[in-house]
């Protein structure tokens, strides 16, 4: 009885989408590549293992297909197939970011094949009326290639100032007439605060440099973890401050301060006695380039762990 009336309900249905006209606009869905359009999409697409691109905890994602790309210029001609957005004349295309206001744009991604070309992937950021133009981030492809690749680009923490500036994505084609650009997508902070670390990463190893009484050190890179291992420490280019131990087994005191910025002569940093460990949690401020320097009135091991930062 139950297979009856699943079979009359699904007779109902189909007859009522017949007469809706739903049908015939599937039917004539566009599909300039020839396919068999979104039927043929899902038709070829793998059930068993679902595409999985990695995210990062706390950012917000917008992503875009290819086909959401307009072109750069009047003269340039494309193709569109199942939301892919192939130049037939080369040229650039671009999208707009609509971000909302004071959110930090901090990833991108660009999916494309290029198999004879090079293409650009490029955020930029300008004022209304083109007096202000900047390139918030930028990568070339390594290697050509004749199946999806991905490009990923090293973005600045970025506060979006809708008041200001528009943003876009750039992808940049070249001459080339057999690059598709398959989508994109960016990362976004709403309301940052404080990224913290589950473990601390050293950026000043005092047993490998001692400091020396009235000496300034640096600039020193909180972006560059030096111990136990070499590599970035996490702290991205563009935080306005690592949130650190500094700490100290000599008496004396510190002044860190920015890059790029004069030396206060206000220590911020106290160890008030020689042999036990002194150790202090504050925030450091950094350079653009995410920099500081210490001017040291102690002589002795001094070492500075990043636990954090602030964008």
């Amino acid at each position: 009885m139950l297979k009856v009336m699943a079979a009359t309900a699904a007779g109902t249905a189909g007859a009522a989408l017949s007469g809706s006209g739903i049908e015939s606009v599937l039917a004539a869905t566009p599909n300039p590549s020839g396919g068999g359009g979104l039927a043929g999409l899902q038709a070829s697409a793998t059930s068993s293992t679902p595409r999985v691109v990695a995210t990062t905890a706390g950012t917000r994602y917008t992503t875009f297909q290819g086909s959401d790309f307009d072109a750069g210029g009047s003269t340039y001609t494309w193709s569109v197939s199942g939301g892919r957005k192939f130049p037939t004349n080369g040229g650039f295309y671009v999208r707009r970011l609509e971000l909302p206001q004071n959110a930090v744009l901090t990833e991108c991604k660009f999916w494309f094949v290029n198999p004879t070309t090079l293409p650009r992937c490029v955020i930029l950021s300008g004022s209304g009326d083109f007096t202000a133009f900047n390139s918030v981030a930028s990568t070339t492809a390594a290697a050509t290639s004749a199946t999806v690749q991905t490009l990923d680009l090293t973005v600045p923490p970025t506060t979006i100032d809708n008041s200001q500036l528009w943003y876009e994505l750039d992808f940049e084609s070249g001459i080339a007439t057999d690059t598709g650009i398959y989508g994109a997508r960016v990362g976004w902070l709403l309301n940052p605060g404080m990224t913290l670390f589950p473990n601390p990463r050293r950026v000043v190893d005092g047993f490998a440099t001692p400091f020396t009484s009235g000496v300034t050190y640096g600039p020193l890179d909180a972006t560059q973890q030096v111990y136990p291992t070499a590599g970035a420490s996490g702290v991205p280019a563009g935080a306005k401050a690592a949130f650190c131990a500094v700490q100290s087994y000599s008496s004396g005191v510190l002044t860190i301060f920015p890059d790029l910025t004069t030396d206060p002569n206000i220590a911020n940093f106290t160890a008030t006695a020689d042999g036990p460990l002194s150790l202090t949690y504050m925030m450091v401020p950094l350079s653009p380039a995410g920099k500081f320097k210490i001017h040291s009135y102690i002589t002795g091991k001094v070492s500075v762990d990043v636990w954090g930062y602030v964008i």
